[in-house]
């Protein structure tokens, strides 16, 4: 174990000092959050989808739940238009895991990304989720696609990227512990 840092092998971050636990897990999650509000698309495009992932994982009331659901909606948008924007595949993919299991969503999610990355077939796969029609250009599309990406550890990259240099490196851990489990 480091030196300084905090045995949770048998017990929560609930269990330890405040300083150490929770609050200090809850400030370390303002700032890197706060330093996903600047830079390039792709880092503004992170910290959307992790302030959204945060907002419904840490949600303490049933009114807290229903405004992280309402900034949800806002959030995917904004992660649409990124993805338009900034041309970057790993944040087309994102706008994807954004959606979880909106249909809709997942759909123009998937529709942003094959603007990014036509000759890729994942987003093309993504288009066979929800085809009313037949779909047999699709399946053309893919046959003929030069490869297939999906870019995981690229959020976590992101993340690394914008981690404040002076956390203690338990809390570094712990928020990336949280950005894995999002890919």
């Amino acid at each position: 174990m480091e030196r300084g840092a905090p045995d949770l092998s048998s017990g929560s971050w609930a269990a330890l000092p405040s300083h150490m636990g929770e609050a200090a897990q809850d400030s370390a999650r303002e700032r890197l959050l706060l330093a996903k509000t600047q830079g390039n698309a792709r880092t503004r495009a992170a910290g959307l989808l992790l302030t959204q992932v945060y907002a419904q994982r840490f949600a303490r009331s049933e009114l807290e739940t229903k405004a992280a659901a309402q900034a949800l909606a806002e959030m995917q948008q904004a992660l649409l238009a990124l993805a338009r924007g900034s041309r970057e595949p790993a944040v087309a993919s994102w706008a994807v895991t954004s959606c979880r299991d909106d249909v809709d969503c997942r759909a123009r999610a998937a529709a942003a990304w094959r603007e990014v990355e036509p000759d890729n077939a994942a987003p093309w796969l993504l288009t066979l989720e929800n085809m009313p029609e037949s779909p047999g250009r699709v399946l053309s599309t893919i046959a003929r696609s030069a490869r297939y990406a999906v870019y995981p550890g690229t959020l976590a990259g992101a993340a690394l990227e914008a981690m404040p240099v002076d956390l203690p490196p338990y809390l570094q851990k712990r928020l990336l512990l949280d950005v894995v489990q999002v890919e």
